[in-house]
């Protein structure tokens, strides 16, 4: 528990006060002035010691209340086990199937309010995001704590395009971001990116393209940097849902 007041400031109070009395009991009327000045500054200046110690511990009390609440609240991280399934199509071209999963590593449920998901090819992540694909089918779903959360999207990439991303010319990104609700009602969002394996793209190979079938390629993380912190942050939702993006 925190002290109004430290020792040195206790002595020099109780030396400040004493020495207020023994003038006020022996000196004349200016004296008695005097003293009556000396008297007020004790009384101040252990009034603002007792406020700011006040002060200090309700911030520690806000403190230690902000810590406990932010154990509780659900937390999301994409988990490892995210990949894209790529299928060959009858024209050459081919599908990826990319399967989003987010662990709610927190304490308590969360609930869905929104889902957005975007890609793009280029040759670095775009400086503002567009999401292209809302999951609608994820409103009001409760994600228990320890749970896993799938987000997908189909997207159609030509054997040009894939050509591109095996040879590192450009890169396949895909981001998003999903809304939701904690145990308070507090509104949460968590933005989300990755980009997929050079190395599982490479192997399977222009070869791909004339046999029938699937392959299974992994998710890695962007690289780090400012851009990417515009795509993977965890932070309140504004109350203006028409004013304020949780992309920016």
């Amino acid at each position: 528990m925190n002290k109004l007041l430290t020792f040195k400031e206790r002595c020099v109070l109780i030396v400040v006060l004493a020495i207020s009395c023994v003038i006020y009991l022996n000196a004349p009327d200016k004296a008695l002035i005097v003293s009556g000045l000396m008297v007020n500054f004790a009384i101040g200046f252990a009034t603002f010691y007792s406020a700011k110690a006040t002060a200090d511990s309700a911030k520690s009390a806000q403190i230690s209340a902000d810590v406990a609440s932010a154990a509780q609240r659900p937390r999301f991280a994409v988990s490892p086990r995210s990949n894209a399934v790529v299928r060959k199509l009858p024209n050459t071209d081919c599908e990826v199937t990319v399967r989003f999963q987010l662990m709610n590593y927190g304490a308590t449920a969360a609930e869905m309010v929104d889902v957005r998901l975007g890609y793009c090819v280029s040759e670095v992540l775009p400086d503002v995001p567009s999401y292209d694909y809302g999951g609608v089918s994820s409103i009001g779903t409760v994600i228990q704590a320890k749970e896993l959360h799938h987000i997908n999207t189909i997207m159609h990439l030509d054997a040009a395009t894939f050509e591109d991303l095996q040879s590192r010319r450009k890169q396949l990104w895909i981001y998003g971001y999903m809304e939701y609700k904690d145990y308070l009602d507090e509104l949460w969002v968590k933005g989300y990116a990755a980009m997929l394996s050079y190395s599982n793209l490479r192997r399977i190979g222009s070869s791909f393209f004339d046999q029938a079938g699937t392959e299974r390629v992994s998710l890695e993380r962007c690289p780090t940097g400012k851009r990417t912190q515009r795509y993977e942050y965890t932070r309140r939702r504004a109350v203006d849902r028409d004013n304020v993006s949780p992309a920016l």
